[in-house]
C-alpha cells in the first residue's frame, strides 16, 4: 500500500494519467510519457548588492523568499545582473 501510495503521488505530481504509467511497476526504466533526455538550461545568476540585501531583510521573515524569488526572475527576464539598492527600489513586486 505504501509502494502505491508513493507512486501515485509521484504520477500525479509529474502531471501523468495513470492510464500511461502503471503505478505498480518497479523497474527503473523511464515511464510512458516521462522522457528521460530533457535538458533544462542553468538558470541565470543574479547577484545582489549588500545594500539591496539590507533593504531586503526589511521585508517580514515569511515574505522574504518570495520577494527575492520574484525580484530574481524580474531581473532574469529584464537581464540584469547585480540588483543593487536602486533597482530594488525601483521594481514594483
Amino acid at each position: 500500500m505504501k509502494k502505491y501510495f508513493i507512486a501515485t503521488l509521484f504520477i500525479l505530481l509529474a502531471g501523468v494519467s495513470l492510464n500511461t504509467c502503471s503505478a505498480k511497476t518497479t523497474s527503473k526504466a523511464p515511464k510512458p510519457g516521462i522522457t528521460a533526455s530533457k535538458k533544462v538550461a542553468a538558470p541565470a545568476k543574479v547577484v545582489w548588492t549588500a545594500a539591496a540585501l539590507k533593504k531586503l531583510r526589511r521585508v517580514p521573515r515569511f515574505a522574504r523568499a518570495v520577494m527575492k524569488a520574484k525580484i530574481n526572475a524580474y531581473a532574469i527576464k529584464h537581464n540584469i545582473k547585480v540588483i543593487t539598492a536602486e533597482i530594488y527600489d525601483s521594481i514594483h513586486v
